[in-house]
């Protein structure tokens, strides 16, 4: 599963080839990959290796996303796909899923979201107030995700 904004930019670059294309082990990843600190931007992440227009460079589940609140009820809250027809949350009644499958991957991730948006019906919290709670319930719950062998959620905090 890959957020819209990232298919969109990695469109042109499905079958990249050698070892940092789609399906390369994280290991070849990392050593295709480095590390660097920016003067006043912080930190970074660069190819090692000549790099082609338009070639992708490492696919992965992002750490947490939500659905923008003017999207709901058109998009998977799992997989991001539009559809007309998407089966809803039968607790909270806004989350929408492709399918029983999407309902289930996502579970783990709306399950804590389901009961805070029950609580305050009929309000509905922003979308940046959304993610935030998708964060730090998943922080909670000690759920890590692969890309944080290239870089922890802890290396991006700027208060270090």
């Amino acid at each position: 599963m890959v957020p819209a904004a990232t298919r969109a930019a990695s469109r042109g670059a499905r079958g990249g080839k050698g070892p940092v294309g789609p399906g390369a082990s994280l290991r070849s990843v990392q050593a295709a990959m480095e590390k660097f600190a920016s003067p006043g931007k912080g930190n970074g992440l660069r190819s090692s290796k000549a790099v082609k227009p338009g070639e992708l460079l490492y696919r992965a589940e992002p750490f947490a996303y939500t659905v923008s609140k003017k999207r709901l009820g058109g998009v998977c809250e799992r997989c991001l796909r539009r559809k007309d027809r998407l089966l809803r949350c039968s607790q909270c009644k806004v989350a929408r899923y492709c399918d029983v499958r999407c309902q289930k991957e996502a579970w783990q991730d709306h399950k804590r979201e389901c009961k805070c948006i029950k609580s305050i019906e009929p309000n509905f919290p922003p979308d940046s107030v959304r993610l935030v709670g998708r964060i730090i319930f998943k922080l909670l719950r000690q759920s890590t995700c692969p890309s944080e062998e290239l870089y922890s959620l802890s290396d991006l905090q700027s208060s270090k």
